[in-house]
């Protein structure tokens, strides 16, 4: 769009005929887009007006006259051409500047992932789940690219199907980068540290033998430690004790205290 100007100065002993060519192909100025001038002491000049890159190319002017000719050439580029080549070039990969961090929320809580990334052009911004392109609703999942290069993905009321390692890859001319983190329930974490580490339970307090006579009450104790609630089972020669709460009572009091009552106890109890 900017005026281009050639010039050159040629000396002869006769008035030269001057022909102007661009990548050996004569130009035919027409006085307004382009324009040819032959002035004081010599000097030549082509004008271009509003120069486009159907303008770009060598451009040789060459002097004819009795005694031989001469030439010189050179070449037009348009500025922004050159620039854009050499920034092809020269561009780098994006850099993730902040990485995503591992996160942990309650189910039903809302979960932010966030990152930086600095490129020289503006990158596409690709989000993964395990590996699986994630597909924003706008309302479960949203996804959103700030100022700065700030990246942000929010995923409102979180469940265990959004459970998985995220991953944003930034990709422009220069290049890829790349950042990954887990996504965990919190709950789900607890409860399977809680599994990991927790002990089995013990009888602190052992039952005793026991001797009663016939259609008296029998009491048979016991205290248990655990670092959960226990489920409680009672046997009589290895077969499961149904409680009636008459005859047999059964009873988990506190501390860990466990009581079996037998009343009007007789030889089917022994």
């Amino acid at each position: 769009g900017e005026t281009a100007v050639l010039e050159c100065r040629v000396k002869s002993q006769s008035t030269p005929e001057i022909l102007w060519y661009r990548d050996d192909k004569p130009i035919k100025p027409d006085g307004q887009h382009v324009v040819v001038e032959t002035l004081d002491d010599g000097k030549l000049k082509l004008t271009i007006h509003s120069a486009t890159k159907e303008d770009v190319g060598t451009y040789k002017c060459v002097a004819v006259a009795k005694g031989g000719k001469a030439q010189t050439a050179a070449k037009l580029d348009l500025k922004h051409a050159v620039q854009q080549e050499e920034k092809v070039d020269t561009e780098t990969a994006p850099v993730f500047v902040e990485e995503l961090h591992e996160a942990q929320v309650q189910q039903g809580e809302t979960a932010v992932l966030e990152c930086r990334v600095k490129s020289q052009s503006t990158p596409e911004i690709l989000w993964y789940r395990d590996d699986k392109p994630i597909k924003p609703d706008g309302q479960h999942v949203v996804v959103e690219t700030l100022d700065d290069g700030k990246l942000k993905l929010t995923i409102h009321s979180a469940t265990k199907e959004d459970v998985g390692t995220y991953k944003c890859v930034a990709v422009a001319k220069g290049g890829k980068a790349q950042t990954a983190a887990k996504l965990d329930l919190k709950h789900a974490v607890q409860q399977e540290e809680k599994m990991d580490t927790e002990t089995a339970p013990i009888f602190v307090e052992e039952l005793n033998e026991a001797q009663v006579q016939q259609g008296d009450t029998a009491v048979l104790e016991c205290r248990v430690e655990s670092q959960s609630t226990p489920e409680i089972l009672w046997f009589c020669d290895d077969k499961p004790i149904k409680p009636d709460g008459k005859h047999v009572v059964v009873e988990t009091l506190d501390n860990g205290k466990l009581k079996l009552t037998i009343n009007s106890a007789t030889k089917e109890d022994v």
